[in-house]
C-alpha cells in the first residue's frame, strides 16, 4: 500500500455537509478513513473494541505502522500483555518489520504492568513520556485498556484513572488508540460509562455467516465529527494488514 493511493482512502464531501472542519489524522488504514471523513481527529482518544480475534490489535499496529511510514508520525506502543519479541514476529507477516522502524527511532515499544501504568499515568508518564519526546511520537497505542481495568477493584478509582490516562495522552500531543475487549459493545454503558470518556468508538464484529465468519467495523461515535454509521466489511489480509470496504453490504461480500 502507498500513501494515498488505495481507492479507499478518499471521502465523499457529499456524505459530510454540513460538519465543520476539524484537524484529522488518517489512519493509514485502507477503507476506514472513508468511513470517518479523513480519519480520527488529531491528539484525540479512540477505543477500539471487539471481541477476542476481531483484529484489534491488527487495526492498532496498522494505526502506528502506517503513521511511522507514510506519515512522518513517529509513534509508541504500549502493551500490557505481551513481549515485544512476540508482537512484533506475529506483525511480520504483514510485511511490518516494527524492528527497523525501531532502529530508525520511529517507533517504540513498552510492555509493563497495568499497576506500572497507573503510577506512570499519575506521575506524568514517567519513562513513556521520555519516549514519545526521544522519538517525537504523534501517534500512541494501548493494548489492552481490558487489562488494565481489571488491576482496580473500585469503579469510581477505575474511571478516575481512565480519565487521567486519556487526558495525559492529550497533553503529550498525541493521536490514540485504546483496544478493549468486549462481545457486546453495547454493554459498556454498565462499565463505568466506558465509552462517554473516549473521543470516538471503533466496534469490530466477527459475525457467523453459516459455516464461516464475516468481519465488520462501524463507527458507533467519533465526536464533533460526521462520520458513517453503516456496518461496513473488513478482510485482514496477508502482506496487507485490515482493509476495510465502504462500500459493500456486510452480507454481500
Amino acid at each position: 500500500m502507498k500513501k494515498e493511493e488505495t481507492k479507499y482512502s478518499k471521502s465523499s464531501n457529499q456524505d459530510f455537509e454540513g460538519f465543520s472542519d476539524i484537524q484529522k489524522v488518517p489512519s493509514g488504514i485502507p477503507g476506514f478513513d472513508e468511513l470517518t471523513n479523513g480519519g480520527f481527529e488529531k491528539n484525540s482518544c479512540n477505543l477500539i473494541v471487539g471481541p477476542s480475534g476481531c483484529g484489534k490489535s491488527i487495526f492498532l499496529s496498522q494505526f502506528i505502522y502506517t503513521g511511522a511510514v507514510f506519515y512522518d508520525e513517529p509513534g509508541v506502543i504500549v502493551n500490557l500483555d505481551q513481549k515485544k519479541e512476540i508482537v512484533f514476529s506475529h506483525l511480520a507477516k504483514f510485511n511490518w518489520i516494527f524492528f527497523e522502524l525501531e532502529k530508525k527511532g520511529l517507533v517504540s515499544f513498552i510492555n509493563i504492568k497495568p499497576h506500572e501504568l497507573k503510577k506512570l499515568a499519575e506521575e506524568g508518564g514517567g519513562f513513556i513520556w521520555d519516549t514519545i519526546v526521544d522519538i517525537g511520537a504523534k501517534r500512541f497505542a494501548l493494548d489492552s485498556l481490558s487489562s488494565f481495568c481489571l488491576y482496580f477493584q473500585s469503579q469510581y478509582e477505575l474511571r478516575e484513572s481512565v480519565i487521567n490516562l486519556f487526558d495525559l495522552t492529550r497533553k503529550w500531543k498525541c493521536t490514540s488508540l485504546f483496544s478493549y475487549h468486549t462481545s457486546d459493545f453495547s454493554k459498556l454503558k454498565f462499565e463505568f460509562s466506558l465509552e462517554f470518556l473516549a473521543d470516538s468508538l471503533i466496534a469490530l464484529y466477527s459475525i457467523r455467516k453459516e459455516s464461516s465468519r464475516i468481519r465488520g467495523i462501524e463507527v458507533v461515535k467519533m465526536r464533533g465529527s460526521a462520520h458513517s454509521s453503516k456496518l461496513a466489511p473488513f478482510e485482514i489480509v496477508n502482506q496487507e494488514g485490515i482493509i476495510v470496504y465502504p462500500s459493500e453490504n456486510i452480507f454481500e461480500i
